[in-house]
């Protein structure tokens, strides 16, 4: 005799239909925004339906906290950022926030990825950039070039004493029509960054507000470089320029 153990009433089993699975496309990517993002993915095994919800997650989160869970405080190997890129390449559709951490994009994160993918993005967060990395530095040129429906751009920069000898093309036929709002701390008055903020009120038609920030400045220092900031043309003339405390 068999020890193994059958079920009662399979057909009863089978009358009641996994319910996790059957939950309406609305609900599944509620609920896989609000998990981290490394069980978001362990929950996409459930089902084909969870699987599908979560290669069209509009909601990608890859900030420090993410790092951080996965142990890598200081340094991100070549094995993690690649995986993070083929999450990103194997996505289906639109995203509509994306904020990523700068450890990240400088060991060479999302490469070669499908334009498409960041067309409909309305939210961008780039934080911790450190601009003595080119690969970074090029990188959020091509980001902004990239997301032309952004309402909300958010850039935080680290200290670095790094002194970059690129320089990119400025297209000044692009635009970000829908552009609202740009937050931008960390400025230490370097010409990069100073490069990225004129571009970025240059282009911008609809922008109401510019926030900023600087970083480990004198207060003469400040001062000449929030001056500079003021000089700099804008594209909106609702545009204003609110230095942070």
């Amino acid at each position: 005799m068999s020890s193994s153990k059958s079920p009662k009433n399979p057909k009863a089993l089978e009358a009641n239909p996994d319910l996790i699975s059957n939950l309406p496309p609305i609900a599944t990517d509620k609920i896989l925004k609000n998990l981290p993002l490394e069980m978001a993915a362990r929950m996409s095994v459930l089902s084909t339906k969870w699987n599908e919800n979560w290669l069209s997650l509009r909601h990608l989160l890859f900030d420090k906290e993410f790092w951080e869970r996965q142990g890598y405080k200081y340094l991100i190997t070549y094995d993690t950022y690649h995986i993070v890129s083929n999450i990103l390449f194997h996505h289906n559709g639109p995203l509509h926030q994306l904020p990523v951490g700068s450890v990240f994009l400088a060991r060479g994160g999302v490469k070669s990825l499908p334009g498409i993918l960041f067309y409909h993005l309305n939210k961008l967060s780039l934080t911790e950039l450190n601009y003595g990395h080119v690969v970074v530095y090029f990188f959020v040129h091509g980001m902004v070039r990239r997301c032309p429906f952004i309402k909300d751009l958010e850039i935080s920069l680290t200290p670095t004493t790094k002194v970059l000898k690129y320089k990119v093309a400025i297209d000044d036929n692009y635009k970000l029509d829908h552009l609202i709002k740009v937050k931008f701390t960390g400025i230490s008055g370097s010409w990069a960054e100073l490069e990225i903020i004129e571009y970025l009120l240059a282009i911008s038609g609809a922008l109401e507000y510019f926030y900023f920030k600087c970083e480990n400045l004198d207060a003469a220092s400040e001062l000449k470089v929030s001056r500079h900031l003021m000089r700099f043309q804008r594209a909106s003339t609702k545009a204003q320029l609110v230095c942070l405390e």
